[in-house]
């Protein structure tokens, strides 16, 4: 199971707990990116194939978890840089905590700069980092 679904589900479990909403983001990253990807001869169109896939995925699975727990949930998709983008977003909705799949990848662990980093610099809120 992904981290970003197992991110869910802990979020929707701790939300029964607190009889509270969740509100969940997918971030698309920038088209620059797509644009550098393409130029790797990647493909765009099997880029933007498999991110239309796990949005739909995702969304399904928060829909149907949420429904089973009695929680409502809200599945918003934005653009952009993915940090950037929830902590704004977390500010709006006056989030309570932000919570997070873990980075699989080597590249972001070894860098330091995975999303959970960037958003816990923020220091506004609790970030929660499920693996």
């Amino acid at each position: 199971m992904p981290t970003s679904f197992r991110a869910a589900a802990y979020a929707i479990g701790l939300a029964r707990r607190q009889a509270a909403p969740v509100v969940a983001v997918y971030v698309w990253k920038h088209a620059g990116v797509f644009a550098i990807v393409d130029d790797l001869a990647v493909g765009i169109e099997r880029l933007v194939d498999a991110q239309d896939e796990i949005e739909d995925q995702l969304r399904a699975y928060l829909t149907a978890q949420g429904s089973a727990a009695g929680v409502t949930t809200t599945f918003l998709v934005r653009y952009g840089d993915p940090a950037r983008t929830l902590r704004q977003l977390a500010g709006d909705l006056h989030a309570d905590a932000v919570v997070v799949g873990s980075y699989t990848s080597a590249l972001h662990k070894v860098s330091g700069s995975t999303l959970a980093g960037r958003l816990l610099r923020a220091r506004q809120w609790p970030v929660i980092v499920v693996p």
